[in-house]
């Protein structure tokens, strides 16, 4: 009734919801579900969590997100989680796409770079996760875990002399951190770190 009510009050159309799910009325609670977070987006969390974990249907949440980066990492987290791995793969690749088409323009973040770096790197893209991480920096260029993520990178592609420059910059910027320092430390036994002079900023 208060749905019916209150057709735009996101809380009536969410707890409506909800109400199908517990009654056994699982095709009817979709709706009120998807018309709750219409109206607020805070909800979306908490919808995904339903479809996920009370209907057994991850597609829906898949379906919920959208095109929105931010809730489809989300919704990839939560299949990851419940062990829905090929589905959280499809989930990172529609990522993926949706990043470097927004990487490839002018309007991209220097979060949505460190992100589209984060899934090359998942997926074994070294060398365009080190570039979609340098891309960051640019943007951004205080965040030392991103550009320690970088390091580890470039330590893999044995690229010492690069990887030492990061990871003293980090160390640099916050001289606090034991990741870094432990970084610094475990380059330094490698002669290849010293191959090129390592310019700090001032």
């Amino acid at each position: 009734m208060g749905f019916r009510l209150s057709p735009c009050d996101p809380i009536s159309c969410f707890v409506a919801g909800y109400l199908d799910v517990v009654e056994g009325r699982d095709d009817d609670c979709v709706p009120k579900l998807e018309r709750a977070v219409q109206l607020d987006g805070r909800l979306f969390r908490d919808v995904v969590g339903i479809y996920v974990n009370y209907l057994s249907r991850p597609h829906l949440a898949i379906s919920a997100a959208g095109d929105d980066i931010e809730r489809l990492r989300h919704v990839a987290g939560v299949l990851e989680e419940m062990q829905y791995k090929d589905l959280a793969e499809q989930t990172i690749d529609k990522m993926k796409n949706l990043l470097e088409a927004k990487c490839s323009g002018d309007n991209a973040s220097a979060a949505e770079f460190a992100l589209l770096g984060d899934i090359h790197r998942r997926q074994g893209g070294d060398e365009a996760a080190i570039q979609c991480y340098r891309r960051a920096l640019v943007m951004d260029y205080g965040r030392v875990e991103w550009r320690l993520e970088l390091a580890r990178l470039l330590v893999r592609a044995r690229r010492m002399p690069d990887a030492m420059r990061e990871a003293k910059i980090c160390l640099h910027l916050r001289p606090e951190s034991k990741v870094a320092e432990e970084l610094v430390a475990n380059l330094s036994v490698s002669p290849a770190a010293f191959d090129e002079e390592i310019v700090l900023p001032k």
